[in-house]
């Protein structure tokens, strides 16, 4: 339960506050790029917790993916300019994260989500 905690956690820390490894994505495909990357890093991180909660990755992305739906994230978005470079910063910060900086959250310090989506109407 705590490990689940730390997931939302991190998904959490990075509201508060292109491409993935130099291939460019957009305002579109971001957040379900960011979740693959942040469930793959929980499965690498600590797997137990991963295959309690989730049959494979693609469980892990639909449940981030339904959960940012359910609190209007995805559709407030569509309202904002898009930062393709700090997106992409984001991305390739947290591919490359070893398990510590990911539990430090130092691995989301390129994933500030208003700075990613901004001058939001």
């Amino acid at each position: 339960m705590r490990d689940h905690l730390i997931l939302a956690g991190m998904v959490v820390a990075v509201f508060s506050g292109c491409s993935l490894l130099g291939t460019p994505i957009d305002q579109d495909t971001f957040y379900e790029t960011f979740s693959k990357e942040a469930c793959k890093q929980l499965k690498k991180c600590n797997r137990g917790a991963f295959e309690s909660w989730y049959r494979d990755v693609n469980d892990c992305i639909d449940d981030l993916m339904n959960n940012a739906d359910d609190a209007g994230w995805l559709d407030d978005w569509d309202n904002c300019s898009f930062d393709d470079d700090q997106a992409a910063d984001c991305l390739d910060t947290l591919a490359t994260s070893e398990c510590d900086e990911v539990y430090e959250y130092d691995a989301f310090d390129d994933c500030a989500f208003d700075e990613i989506f901004y001058n939001c109407d």
